[in-house]
This record gives C-alpha cells, sequence and structure tokens, in this order.
C-alpha cells in the first residue's frame, strides 16, 4: 500500500501553507492527499532521470479514475498550475484516449538541490485519507496488470529476480551496432556478431 509520496521540502512547505492560507469552504472540494499524489506523478520520472526540463505526459483517461463525488482533479491541477508549483503543456493524443494527455511539470526553482536517491532536498508527505489511499493503489494495481497481461513478453524479465545483465557484452554491442556504425562495413560487424555467438 502507497502509504506516502517523497516531494522536494521547499515545495512541500508552499504547498502546505497555500492550502491551509485558502478560505476553509475551499477544502470542501480540494484534497491535500491529492494534490500531493498528482505532484509525486509529475516528478516521478524526474526521480529517475537527470533532465529538469522535460514535461511528463499523465493521461487524462487514467487521472479521472481519481475524481470522487467530492474531488475532481483538473481543478486540484488549475489550483497548483495558479500558486506557480507546476507548468502544463499539451500534448498529442495517446492511441486510448479521446482527450489530450498534458504534460506536467514542477516548476524549477523547487528542483535545486535534490537527491531522490538519498532523500536530500526532500521531505515524505503521508497520505491522511484511507480512502483515497485505497483507491489511488486500486488504480496503480490495475495498470500493472494491464501492463503484465498486454506485456508479458517483456514484464516476465522485470519480476525475474535472477535477471543479470552482462554489462561488458552490452557495452560491445552498443558500440558495434551505434557508436561506430560509420567506421565499421557490415561485413566487419558481421564478423564481429559471428565471433560473439562462438564465444
Amino acid at each position: 500500500m502507497r502509504n506516502s509520496v517523497l516531494i522536494p521540502q521547499q515545495l512541500h512547505e508552499k504547498v502546505i501553507n497555500a492550502y491551509y492560507g485558502m478560505n476553509e469552504l475551499i477544502h470542501e472540494v480540494m484534497s491535500l492527499d491529492l494534490i500531493f499524489f498528482l505532484l509525486g506523478l509529475i516528478l516521478k520520472d524526474y526521480q529517475y532521470s537527470i533532465e529538469k526540463d522535460d514535461f511528463n505526459r499523465l493521461c487524462s483517461c487514467l487521472l479521472k479514475k481519481l475524481n470522487t463525488n467530492k474531488f475532481k482533479y483538473p481543478l486540484h491541477i488549475e489550483w497548483m498550475q495558479h500558486n506557480g508549483f507546476i507548468k502544463v503543456k499539451n500534448h498529442r493524443n495517446f492511441k486510448d484516449c479521446e482527450k489530450q494527455c498534458k504534460g506536467y511539470k514542477v516548476e524549477n526553482e523547487y528542483l535545486l538541490d535534490i537527491d531522490y536517491s538519498k532523500g536530500i532536498g526532500c521531505k515524505e508527505y503521508n497520505f491522511i485519507d484511507t480512502d483515497f489511499v485505497k483507491k489511488s493503489d486500486k488504480m496503480i494495481n490495475n495498470r500493472k496488470i494491464e501492463a503484465r497481461s498486454t506485456t508479458e513478453y517483456l514484464t516476465k524479465w522485470l519480476d525475474n529476480y535472477n535477471f543479470r545483465i552482462n554489462s561488458s557484452e552490452a557495452k560491445d554491442f552498443v558500440e558495434v551496432e551505434y557508436v561506430d556504425n560509420d567506421k565499421l562495413s557490415e561485413k566487419e560487424r558481421g564478423k564481429i556478431r559471428n565471433q560473439r555467438k562462438k564465444g
């Protein structure tokens, strides 16, 4: 069960202050849990990438599953954008989705001096609403099940704890196939491939 999300500390503090600085009536249609969950989704790719300028595409068809009678995700996105926490950019359609999927990005000022792997410059937000946690877990688990069923030929390797990569052979392959493409003739590349197969 996903009970928390790691957020840049400065962003965490500013979101909390902005949320509790709003009129309390707004809290009836705005969920702090949903705000931080959406920020976690937006930041997910950044945690594994060096690029701060990339927009993370989130499909509206999936985000709609987070909506409840009380809380709607577009209002939360609009609020974060209005407060200068995120930028939003339109992207092309995904084939399964009727509407455009937008790209989302946390403003660069919140991404300075952060190391997710060590937790430096980050703060954990613990979800409060157990119903929200169950709903978000269900959405994530359904996506995992769908991914496993449609891409079993790939995901079977991701679940295998014995999976290993021979890094020296992988480097050789990349050098032959991609790096030295201009320097090697097709005949020479064929010789190298045959040597690999024999060796």
